[in-house]
């Protein structure tokens, strides 16, 4: 019996089943972020399986992850689904979003250069291109892409997990809330941030990412209530 040869099989096997699952949770991850499902969406594995191109044991696995980590919820009755928002959660991911994301910037301030410069100011350029366009999708990408490619230049290991990880449990209600004729995006905003950045001007790069984090936040606690807004509405408490 060569049980060298078995014990190979095993282990490219369970590489590879690792690979996958770890494939299906980055996808499904990165699609909570940006806002690809919606609060309270129930969710199939079967569905999952098919959209990712995969079979249901590694999705099984990735959203078993997320149910840990709060991005979905499975309820008594064995239903998995988005989990809605709440006023009070919502404060406290806006509290925490502005101490983490302001800091993350400043520490940014520190490493940024002028390509990064340029990378931000053309990720601003497109935002406004989309919104004159009425493409909110399009908006919401790019505005991920602008937030994360700050951070990122923060150079932190522990923190831009941490980021990420509010962005995971905000992304479904905020996405889902800001496609309303209602929002005005303010340029002015990311303008202020690429400014103070551009001249590593800490105090003002952390303050201009604070402002941006409670003016969306203000926006939302304002305009999630109301009837036939399903979406768009904050649970009670």
């Amino acid at each position: 019996m060569n049980t060298s040869s078995k014990s190979e099989k095993n282990v490219k096997k369970g590489s590879a089943t690792a690979v996958l699952q770890n494939l299906a949770y980055e996808e499904l991850r990165s699609s909570l972020m940006r806002g690809v499902f919606a609060p309270g969406e129930k969710i199939s594995l079967r569905h999952l399986a098919s959209d990712l191109g995969t079979s249901i044991m590694p999705v099984r696995a990735a959203v078993n992850k997320l149910i840990a980590e709060r991005a979905f919820e499975l309820r008594p009755n064995r239903t998995i689904v988005v989990p809605e928002m709440s006023k009070s959660k919502l404060t406290e991911i806006t509290y925490w979003r502005m101490e983490l994301e302001s800091h993350a910037t400043s520490l940014a301030c520190d490493n940024i250069d002028e390509k990064s410069i340029r990378q931000l100011e053309n990720i601003d350029a497109e935002i406004i291109k989309l919104y004159q366009a009425g493409d909110w999708e399009g908006v919401l990408s790019e505005n991920y892409k602008f937030h994360f490619a700050i951070y990122s230049k923060a150079q932190s290991t522990i923190l831009l997990p941490m980021i990420e990880n509010l962005w995971l449990l905000a992304g479904p209600f905020t996405y889902h809330s800001l496609p309303s004729p209602k929002f005005v995006w303010n340029v002015e905003e990311h303008i202020h941030i690429i400014s103070a950045l551009k001249t590593g001007n800490n105090k003002d790069a952390a303050q201009a990412m604070r402002s941006d984090i409670k003016n969306l936040f203000n926006f939302l606690l304002k305009n999630s209530f109301g009837e036939g807004q399903k979406l768009r509405r904050l649970v009670p408490d």
